[in-house]
Formats: C-alpha cells, structure tokens, sequence
C-alpha cells in the first residue's frame, strides 16, 4: 500500500461492512492505488460527519491516514463529487451496480494497479445512473469487459474443439466447464447457447476505449442492445454473468440475493 501517512485520493465507494459497534469498514477503488481499504469510525453513528458521504457507489475525494503500524487507513473525510441517485432508486439498477462492485472486489481489480478499473466503474456507473432501467443492457457490456481486463474473455472467434474459425451468424456454445466456446457439433445439452447476434455484439462492444469520459455511453449509442432480437439479448446476459461468475471462482454473494438472474435479463 503506497499510501503516505496522510493522503488523498480520488475514490469510488464500493463496498461498506460494519465494524465493531458503530464503526464501518469501507473499501475503496482508487485509480492508482487499486482496492484501498479503510476504516470510518463512527460512520454507523447518529453523529458522525461521514454520514451520508460514505454510501455506496458515491465518487469523490477521500482523505486517508494511515498509520504505519496498521494494516488500515483511517478514512477522515469524504468530498463527494458525484452520488448515483437514480440507479439507487431503481431495484434491478442497484443490484447490477452492486454485482459490478463485488465482482471488482472479489478480483481485486483485477490484480491492476486500478487505473482502467476506476475508468470503467466510474463511466459505468454514469451510464447506468443516467439509464437505470436498461441495466441487464448496460451489464453485458461492462461484465464483458472486466473480463478482458482480467485477461480471462472466452474467444468468440474460434471454437475451442475444433479450432476452426466460427462461421458468421454461427451459434457457439459455452462449455462451463472449461470456459470456452465450441461449434455445434461439440455441444452438450447443457451447455448454453450464443446466437450468432449475440455473438456479433459482444465482438462490438468487448474492447472499447475508455480514455475518454463519455466513451463507454458512445460505445452503447453506436451498438445498442436494444436492437438485438430479445433472445439474442438474453443469450448473452446469461453467458456473460455465468462466465463472470467463473472468472471470480467464489460464488457472488449478489447474485445470490437477487435471485440469480433476477430483472437482470432483458
């Protein structure tokens, strides 16, 4: 942790456990520090300063110190920039973004040092505060492309028995197991299916560039989900949840509330 004694940093709450009696332990995504754990005391207090700063998904500027001879940073203050009213205001938006924040949590950024991390998170959660009722849409896209950060995308163009390159408008099948795709002819009954739509969305949208601050919102007006047949869409909602949930290994404590798929799945 490179953080010095005092210290400030911009920061995207994502995810807060109580801690003691009145205490909360807040974990933050940093955009050059990764996952920074620290503790607000008395955040669970009628008193505390913090109260109503410290909430979840809430992107500001967070003042730390850290004293060397703990593994924890005291978090003294929290500048919010920018809440995500809308998205909590909506049930199915609030367990999309509360699936991306355990996800990123659970990984632990991926093992990044947080940079295109945070940008993704951050942008993410402007697109989805601004379209809480397209969040199954919005999700695909962002689980997508976690998983090519995490280096652990499954690949669409060639199928994993034969090796052949898929043929365009192919249906490929996602063997669990393994975490590939196969062609037809080496499908199980179990294993679930990408149309080729599906398929040729997820080539549109797995890769985009987030330098910019509005970049993942361009990249969902130029290739809207919206205009995938709504099997297609759902084909797809469910290979990225179940491989995301692969790549994370533990089982996601979010789907598990929301009821595996539930208002997820457009």
């Amino acid at each position: 942790m490179n953080v010095d004694r005092s210290s400030q940093l911009s920061a995207i709450v994502i995810r807060i456990s109580p801690f003691g009696e009145s205490h909360a332990m807040v974990d933050l995504l940093t955009p050059h520090e990764g996952l920074l754990p620290g503790v607000a005391y008395g955040l669970r207090g009628r008193r505390s300063s913090l109260r109503g700063k410290l909430v979840p998904f809430a992107r500001g500027t967070a003042w730390l110190y850290t004293d060397p001879r703990q593994d924890r940073s005291k978090i003294t203050d929290f500048d919010v920039d920018r809440y995500a009213l809308n998205l909590t205001a909506d049930l199915d938006a609030y367990y999309e973004a509360s699936l991306w924040a355990e996800v990123v949590w659970r990984s632990h950024a991926s093992g990044s040092e947080g940079e295109t991390v945070f940008r993704l998170l951050d942008q993410a959660l402007d697109v989805l505060d601004r379209y809480p009722t397209r969040a199954g849409d919005i999700g695909s896209v962002v689980l997508w492309r976690y998983l090519d950060l995490m280096g652990l995308q499954p690949d669409l163009d060639h199928c994993a028995r034969s090796e052949r390159p898929f043929r365009t408008g192919e249906s490929r099948f996602y063997d669990q197991n393994e975490d590939v795709l196969v062609c037809a002819e080496w499908a199980a009954p179990e294993m679930g299916e990408i149309d080729g739509p599906a398929a040729q969305f997820l080539e549109a949208v797995g890769r985009p560039d987030l330098d910019r601050d509005d970049a993942l919102f361009e990249l969902l007006t130029a290739n809207p989900p919206a205009k995938l047949p709504s099997h297609s869409r759902g084909m797809a909602r469910r290979f990225v949840v179940t491989a995301i949930q692969n790549a994370v290994s533990i089982p996601l404590n979010t789907l598990k509330v929301s009821g595996g798929l539930r208002g997820m799945v457009y």
